[in-house]
């Protein structure tokens, strides 16, 4: 009905509005507001850089103020406009974030682990000939554009748990050497792995390719098989794994013992109640 369709258009755009305000209510994060957080003094959680519900408009001065201190980032429930990195040396964690801007980290070096879990990339994500030294991770996260890792690096595990791809995305050319997981995603658009190069298993379990996906001149099929088989071997280990037995004392089973030998019932019944005397006249 006309004023069914009305309403349903009226309550799309309000939700809209909504999700503009409660980006517009977050309070702006200024540089100025780590103060000496360049001082290398700084121990235990009180040495991580913590960013809550602000928006964030350069990731990139945090970050070359975070090296410099040797001091992790964690930012959680933010909205980063302008994300560029060229070379990090800590550890990233994001969670429950937006990136509303491009992200570029193109030739980028994370030395440190990079884990971002339950965050929305709404522009284009280029993580085109980047050096991941240490471990990453992606856990439920939401690429509603273009997506590159062509020519990527990937020296240690990479994970793309639970993620959704909304647009295209590519691993032409990079190389992976360690497990890597695609585990429980959906890719919306074509997928492209082409000369890409697998040095461990990979797990494609439960992932979706709805336009398919391009492996031409990679190992990637072989390597799903390898995860297979290990995977396997793992479960037939824990049905084969011997289950361990409790010692309970049992005075039946101690009777049945002493039974087989040739003792009298009385000495019988003493064994297993002490206080008995020897001789029926004591």
């Amino acid at each position: 009905m006309p004023g069914e369709s009305k309403m349903i258009e009226d309550d799309i755009e309000n939700e809209d509005m909504d999700d503009d305000e409660e980006s517009d209510d977050l309070q702006k994060f200024s540089i100025e507001e780590l103060g000496e957080a360049g001082s290398t003094n700084q121990t235990g959680l009180d040495r991580e850089i913590f960013i809550e519900e602000r928006k964030i408009p350069n990731l990139a001065k945090i970050v070359a103020i975070a090296n410099k201190a040797n001091r992790p980032i964690s930012i959680e429930d933010c909205v980063l406009e302008k994300t560029r990195i060229d070379a990090t040396n800590i550890d990233i964690f994001i969670d429950e974030s937006v990136f509303a801007g491009e992200v570029e980290f193109k030739n980028a070096v994370f030395a440190g682990k990079l884990v971002l879990a339950d965050t929305t990339f709404e522009k284009n994500v280029d993580f085109g000939a980047a050096t991941f030294q240490a471990e990453v991770s992606f856990d439920e996260c939401v690429f509603q554009n273009e997506v590159s890792f062509a020519g990527a690096k990937f020296e240690h595990g990479a994970s793309f748990t639970s993620c959704n791809f909304e647009r295209e995305i590519t691993f032409d050319h990079a190389s992976f050497a360690g497990k890597v997981s695609f585990g429980e995603s959906t890719f919306r658009k074509k997928v492209t792995y082409t000369d890409a190069l697998f040095w461990k298993e990979v797990n494609l379990r439960d992932a979706k390719f709805e336009e398919g996906l391009d492996t031409t001149g990679s190992n990637l099929e072989n390597m799903e098989e390898v995860a297979r088989q290990a995977q396997r071997t793992q479960q037939k280990k824990r049905r084969e794994k011997p289950k361990s037995r409790k010692t309970e004392f049992n005075p039946w089973r101690e009777l049945d013992k002493v039974s087989k030998k040739n003792l009298s019932r009385r000495q019988i019944l003493r064994g297993v109640f002490r206080f008995l005397p020897e001789k029926k006249n004591e």
